[in-house]
């Protein structure tokens, strides 16, 4: 049984090996050396991870794109006022009466006045106008209606706008409980697993010196491997955990 499980293990292995090789584009007779990840990844989250994941919740497109929609309704609701809205213009305008602007003192005044300046003309040509111009709108039964759809329109926006904002942070929070929570599982598997291993080691020395029997070896045996899974699981959690709140960032 013991080898059947071993050759099954063996099995496995080339298998994952040739799907890394895979996702990896190298040669499928490249040689693949797997190496345990520095224990330094197996880490609780930080007050810095907490701060940095809550700062790019705003950042995330899903609030992104519910904002523009929220943005576009208020335009579409300013649309809708101004063209149905009174409206005035006023206008103002000065300036130099005439057609010529290349030269300071035109021709005709020079005409009349030889000893004509700047000033003159200014006292002669300068002029100013104002006008303005008010605009009623034409009635429309439908303007009012097509109004109040587009200020529940942009009600509706509004609305889901804040409810995607709090559903991000939340799934932030979500984020960080599970973190924490499979680092402090990971903790335990770890504590668990070296009592086990210190268990075996006494155990293996009271057999050398025929002071237990085999049953209780092979037990011990049992529990430390069960250990290790338990900490090989624990610790692909934590790391899942943490990469999913680093992605988001």
């Amino acid at each position: 049984a013991a080898l059947a499980q071993f050759e099954s293990m063996q099995l496995e292995a080339q298998i994952t090996a040739l799907e890394l090789l895979a996702l990896m584009g190298r040669d499928q007779d490249t040689r693949l050396a797997i190496l345990e990840p520095p224990a330094s990844l197996d880490r609780a989250p930080s007050e810095a991870d907490s701060l940095h994941l809550m700062a790019s919740v705003e950042q995330l497109p899903e609030i992104a794109i519910a904002r523009t929609a929220e943005a576009q309704g208020r335009l579409d609701l300013l649309d809708a006022q101004r063209r149905n809205a009174t409206t005035v213009d006023v206008t103002l305008d000065a300036g130099l009466a005439g057609a010529d602007l290349t030269r300071a003192v035109p021709d005709n005044l020079l005409a009349t006045n030889p000893n004509a300046t700047l000033g003159d003309r200014v006292r002669r040509d300068l002029g100013a106008s104002a006008a303005v111009r008010l605009h009623l709108p034409v009635l429309d039964r439908a303007a009012r209606p097509g109004r109040q759809a587009r200020e529940d329109a942009l009600g509706a926006a509004r609305v889901r706008s804040g409810a995607e904002a709090l559903a991000q942070r939340r799934r932030a929070l979500e984020l960080l409980a599970q973190w924490r929570s499979a680092s402090h599982q990971l903790q335990a598997a770890l504590q668990t697993s070296e009592r086990a291993e210190r268990n075996l080691l006494k155990v293996k020395s009271l057999y050398s010196g025929g002071a237990t029997t085999l049953l209780d070896l092979l037990d011990a045996r049992r529990v430390y491997d069960d250990a290790r899974e338990r900490l090989a699981a624990a610790r692909q959690e934590n790391r899942l955990a943490q990469f999913q709140v680093e992605d988001r960032r």
